[in-house]
């Protein structure tokens, strides 16, 4: 991993992609084919009928033309051919009236009787100027066909004077014929008109030929221009973007500006402007607001990188929303709020906006709304100030709700009794503060009473329910002004708040308080005072669960006015239950839930289970709770099941119960939410769990039609074609797929053994046993087709053409049911990445000819999954025939996907099968690539032996084996060989290798610095690894080189023994741009420096004298800066990998901290057999699991071994056997 960006280079030089291209091939394969197949009425079935013979046209691939142009181009055309053609047609029909047609070209003429009109020439003018002149039908249609059979563009050529004669058919048609007119006299001179006639068609074909079909006349315009021009694709993308903005389509906006900005384009500010506007309004991210907030930032960054001044309706767009995104993430509960709002208050004060006196009403609220959410940002002076300074903001009671609550979280005494007077006064000219100003007065008591003026408080309460006492239709102020004042109490008192909140029940005047009223008072007294909890717990008792986020339209209210956000607490109120160990109010909050119907947090559940388990809970009892809360997260949250089922399985291993839960109606939506994308990060072990004690049980043949069903959903969404290769971690979660086919297998057979009725078994488990190793005649029991002749092949290639999924699911019902099908299906599967072990083989057993075989091998190679190459084609049975075949290219690709280059050069017969010089020259590609894959698998003698029958290109990789082999003298004597043939940069760096060996770091490092221009990423490496290893004789760590990437970061972090000095150096290196903008690559990078360091340290070693006190303080100094290294980094986990390499370093240091990690580990075991992270050393953490830490203590047991500590070695092994019985 490098720390350079990557570059990416254009894939052609013009405006237009397909301006390179052949503008016939489109029009062949697309255009013209619709145009031709436009006069058929046809009905498209997921299978084409029978009786209908024709292929139905295929959809057009849209390959970057401009259809618009075409049209445009086309029409034109057609037009003036139009008008030639009608002039001509009229001419003939005055001439000799006939009309003759062929199958391409029409000649007009239309035979009239024996009578001509002596004024005939007038009377043919006047018919021509008539609109109501036209052909006959069966003439009109013939014209269609004719123009919708014309190819525009064809890639054949075409004989123009043998389709002439060929296809000239003189089919006469005749015209509709007038009766002559009065005083027109019938002459009998006709075959003189005839005659002249019969030399018409051919002069008249010459003038209907299309010029269109002249391959010589280029269809596009020649592109002159050697590169992009910038400004036409600007103009064109700008363009699209204004459609896109007319049509209201957000969602592509930002897609056609990231083509610009890929293209190194900067739009004018009118343009980002627009693009921010879609970016707000688009829907595409409406339910992901990282995402909408990340993209909206990304393009205001441009606007800035790119040395453009926003305007202020840019600031305006980007700081609105921003707010606007704090608010929506405050609702979501999403972290992230307060980061958009810092940004957008940032931003505010940096482009002055704070200066602009004209901001709109739905700014200004969401400013004010959002310094409610985040308060402290923000000074309350300064908030009041901007808002007054608007001109067009009113002081409505939003004004001075949201201020009063803002102050009151400052603690502003002053200011609330200032806002307090500036209410007043406004209410005698403000008729529309008036009408809510009770609202204002419930934050004004409260605000009084939290900022230490409650006596205030009381005397406006008391003024104001005496008013509202006299008034009719105020129980919703009452309500609101005595819940705002009593929370307010409850926050200072919470004592005092209940005994007022009794008081006030009694009169029957006030209303009930609400449900989230007393949650909000119970919140107020949990970390205080439990009793007092206990006591306003047994007045919502009864109360029914009501949580209504909408007690206002006006979003500002909703929130300010009426307690929000109270879901959780039922779940709180439990936790402290729990903790307290208070039976009382853990059994009324777990009824409560099941008579209100309402779930818990879904990490409470195990606690909860616990709970029933230490008190004995009955089973009915347990069982009904179990039903009531799977059946209700069935509908809120489908995952949350299976936690569920998961506490309840930790807590309870009886059969009896998991029996009964596998009947209960909610776990048959379990098996429906089942989903094997999702294992990596939901726990089914409960799930399977309950599976499993189904499977113990007796099975009852009521329930047979029942288990069957569940059977058939689980392994329906086991074996899904969506996620067939998907590769699963969970070795509980492998062993639970191969069981259940079993178990349903057994489960079908049983079912047809004892003659069960198959009618009902519902049609998922049918479908289900299609799936498994099922014989015939256990699928019939249950699904009777009847009987058809399977081995007739059946055709599925244009199905599969025009419905990828239906063609495949069609065919894999039809394969598994017996059916054959011909080459065309299985060469169209290929096609389409269906690539398994029988389609090779079908495909491979039914090609027609040689030419064919090579064809379609290449293709399995092109289209097969990398992941499934090997698996599929490489050990396959067929792969010698496919082999005879493969091009450079596919058994390159081959080489590449091969991850044991033994078995693959095995299976292809390398070297023998390609050393003929015709196949070296053949497989030049492949043969490389081999012996480059034989390198980076040390298998450093096979590279030198198949060097001697086909010879390896590469000379530096024939040299880098011989060194690597410690077979110095025979590299001496090939280098001396390939000296001259080789560039010196190159040489230098193999030569270097061999310098290390021998350790002689110094001449190695001089060698590379003298040879020239370096190779990138190869001579470095070298060059800092030589430069590591001479600091062990003293010489310090001399930098004098850039550093190309991390491996060679590494070396010299290596190289320094002082950790001050190793930091000063890795933040030198990485506060370059390009390292700090991705978190996810600045996490990998340091991932890769960490095990580099790690790798440098233990290849090291074989460099220097271990019994040497010196050498081993040097590393012992470099071991304990690497460790406080990584905490720097914040990454102290060590994978498994990396522990293994401590070990072997730590064997060969210092062997007590391998007694010291053995003593960790049994002691964290010891303590909790279900521990997740072990420490050790002060500075470093592994996490572990079962399978780990068995291979941890059989390395550290194999140490003990080596060095002959049989006492240790035995200690190793009795704690194996403890971990083996006790760990899940």
């Amino acid at each position: 991993m490098h720390f350079k960006s990557l570059k990416y280079k254009f894939c052609c030089n013009g405006y237009h992609s397909s301006a390179k291209k052949s503008a016939t091939s489109f029009f062949d394969s697309s255009y013209q084919y619709l145009k031709q197949n436009q006069g058929l009425v046809n009905l498209d079935t997921a299978i084409p009928q029978h009786n209908i013979l024709a292929a139905a046209p295929h959809p057009v691939v849209v390959a970057n033309v401009n259809y618009s142009n075409v049209e445009r181009a086309l029409q034109s055309k057609d037009a003036e051919q139009t008008r030639l053609e009608s002039d001509d047609l009229h001419q003939y029909y005055d001439k000799d009236g006939e009309v003759y047609y062929s199958g391409e070209t029409e000649v007009v003429a239309s035979k009239m009787d024996s009578f001509r009109c002596t004024n005939s020439t007038s009377a043919h003018d006047k018919r021509r100027r008539s609109n109501s002149f036209s052909y006959l039908p069966n003439e009109k249609s013939a014209l269609i066909n004719e123009k919708l059979s014309t190819r525009y563009y064809s890639t054949k050529a075409q004989n123009t004077n043998n389709s002439s004669s060929k296809n000239l058919r003189a089919t006469a048609i005749t015209p509709p014929i007038s009766p002559p007119a009065e005083g027109m006299h019938v002459t009998d001179n006709v075959t003189k008109d005839q005659t002249e006639s019969a030399a018409v068609p051919t002069a008249f074909l010459e003038k209907l030929k299309d010029l269109r079909l002249d391959d010589s006349i280029p269809a596009w315009e020649a592109d002159l221009e050697p590169c992009l021009n910038k400004e036409a694709f600007l103009k064109t993308q700008s363009r699209l973007i204004q459609d896109c903005i007319d049509a209201k389509n957000y969602n592509q906006v930002n897609a056609i500006y990231q083509s610009l900005k890929r293209n190194e384009i900067v739009p004018p500010l009118s343009l980002f402007e627009q693009v921010l506007t879609s970016i707000c309004k688009r829907d595409l991210d409406q339910d992901n607001i990282d995402n909408q907030m990340f993209e909206l930032l990304n393009c205001y960054q441009d606007i800035i990188q790119n040395k453009l001044k926003p305007t202020v309706e840019i600031y305006h767009l980007v700081v609105g929303s921003l707010l606007s995104g704090s608010i929506r993430a405050f609702e979501l509960h999403n972290a992230n709020g307060l980061d958009f709002f810092k940004i957008a208050v940032d931003l505010f004060f940096a482009s002055n906006l704070n200066k602009n006196k004209s901001f709109d009403a739905e700014f200004l609220d969401n400013f004010l709304l959002a310094v409610n959410f985040y308060p402290g940002h923000v000074k309350y002076n300064y908030i009041k100030n901007f808002i007054d300074s608007n001109v067009k903001y009113t002081k409505s009671e939003v004004y001075y709700i949201s201020l009063l609550s803002y102050a009151k979280m400052l603690n502003e005494q002053e200011a609330v009794k200032d806002l307090y007077q500036d209410f007043r006064s406004e209410l005698l000219k403000n008729m529309q503060l008036v009408e809510h100003q009770y609202e204002v007065y419930s934050v004004v008591v409260s605000a009084f009473a939290e900022t230490g003026s409650l006596a205030l408080a009381t005397k406006l309460l008391d003024k104001l329910l005496l008013d509202l006492q006299t008034k009719d239709g105020h129980n919703k102020n009452v309500s609101l002004m005595l819940s705002n004042f009593l929370i307010s109490v409850g926050k200072l008192n919470s004592e005092k708040a209940y005994k007022l909140v009794l008081e006030f029940s009694k009169l029957k005047w006030v209303p009930e308080f609400s449900y989230e009223f007393y949650l909000v008072m119970i919140a107020n007294s949990l970390n205080t005072n439990w009793p007092l909890v206990k006591k306003i717990h047994n007045l919502i008792f009864p109360m029914k669960v009501s949580f209504n986020t909408t007690k206002n339209s006006n979003k500002i209210k909703n929130y300010l006015l009426y307690p929000s956000g109270l879901e959780s607490m039922p779940s709180t109120i439990l936790t402290y239950a729990l903790r307290q160990k208070d039976d009382e109010v853990i059994m009324k909050l777990v009824e409560e839930s099941n008579v209100k119907n309402f779930i818990f947090q879904r990490g409470l559940y195990p606690y909860l289970f616990n709970y029933f388990k230490s008190i004995g809970c009955p089973e009915h009892y347990l069982l009904r709770f179990v039903n009531i809360h799977g059946s209700l997260m069935l509908k809120d949250n489908k995952s949350s099941i299976f936690e569920l089922l998961n506490a309840l399985v930790e807590n309870y291993q009886s059969q009896p119960i998991l029996k009964r839960v596998t009947e209960m109606p909610f776990f048959k939506g379990a098996c429906e939410a089942f989903a094997l994308e999702n294992s990596a990060t939901v726990n089914y072990a409960g799930f399977i769990v309950c599976f499993q004690t189904l499977w113990k049980t007796p099975q009852l043949i009521q329930d047979y039609s029942y288990n069957l069903e569940l059977h058939g959903i689980t392994v329906s969404r086991l074996l899904d074609l969506d996620t067939y290769y998907l590769e699963i971690q969970n070795e509980m979660l492998i062993d639970f797929k191969k069981q259940m086919a079993d178990r349903f297998q057994k489960l079908c057979v049983n079912y047809k053994r004892m003659h069960l009725d198959a009618n009902k078994v519902s049609p998922v488990s049918i479908q289900a046993m299609k799936m498994i190793d099922l014989s015939d005649d256990v699928v019939s029991y249950f699904q009777h087709p009847g009987d058809w002749d399977k081995s007739y092949p059946l055709s599925l290639g244009p199905l599969l053409r025009n419905s990828k999924r239906t063609g495949i699911r069609q065919f894999e019902r039809l394969f598994e049911d017996g059916y054959q099908f011909d080459y065309d299906t299985f060469s169209q599967l290929i096609h389409l990445k269906y690539v398994t072990s029988d389609v090779i083989t079908k495909t491979l057993e039914l090609c027609p000819d040689k030419e064919t075989l090579r064809y379609i091998s290449n293709c399995i190679c092109v289209n097969c999954p990398k992941n499934l190459l090997e698996e599929q084609v490489v050990h396959h049975p067929l792969f010698h025939k496919m082999l005879k075949q493969l091009t450079d290219k596919s058994l390159s690709k081959l080489v590449r996907n091969s991850e044991d280059i033994q078995s693959f050069v095995n299976a292809v017969g390398f070297p023998e099968n390609f050393k003929s010089i015709a196949c070296q020259a053949e497989f030049k590609s492949a043969i490389n690539l081999m012996f480059h894959s034989l390198f980076r698998a040390k298998e450093y003698k096979t590279v030198i032996q198949f060097n001697a029958v086909a010879p390896c290109l590469d000379v530096s990789l024939l040299l880098k084996s011989y060194i690597r082999l410690g077979d110095y003298e025979a590299y001496l004597i090939q280098y001396n060989k390939y000296r001259e043939s080789i560039s010196s940069a190159t040489l230098a760096v193999i030569h270097s290798e061999y310098l290390i060996n021998q350790k002689k770091y110094e001449d190695a490092m001089q060698l590379l610095k003298s040879s020239g221009e370096p190779i990138e990423y190869q001579t470095y490496d070298k060059y800092s690894f030589a430069l590591f290893l001479s600091t062990f004789s003293g010489n310090p760590a001399k930098v004098d080189f850039i550093i190309e990437d991390t491996l060679q970061l590494a070396n010299v972090l290596s190289a320094h023994h002082s950790f001050h000095d190793m930091i000063h150096c890795y933040e030198n290196a990485v506060k370059g741009n390009e390292f700090s903008k991705d978190t996810k690559l600045n996490h990998g990078v340091k991932l890769e420096i960490a095990q580099q360091i790690l790798n440098n340290i233990e290849d090291s070693m074989q460099f220097f004298d271990l019994n040497d006190s010196s050498v081993l303080a040097k590393y012992s100094s470099i071991l304990e800066n690497y460790m406080r290294f990584r905490g720097y980094l914040k990454n102290i986990v060590f994978s498994e990998k990396e522990m293994h390499q401590l070990l072997n370093v730590w064997q060969r240091i210092n062997p007590v901290l391998v007694d010291n990690l053995f003593n960790n580990v049994v002691e964290s075991v010891c303590l909790n057999n279900a521990v997740k992270i072990i420490n050790f050393n002060d500075h470093g953490s592994i996490a572990v699991n079962k399978p780990i830490l068995m291979s941890l203590l059989d390395a550290i047991s194999n140490i003990y071994k080596t060095e002959g500590l049989a006492e240790h070695q035995s200690k190793v092994k009795s704690f194996q056997k403890i971990v083996e019985s006790s760990l899940p």
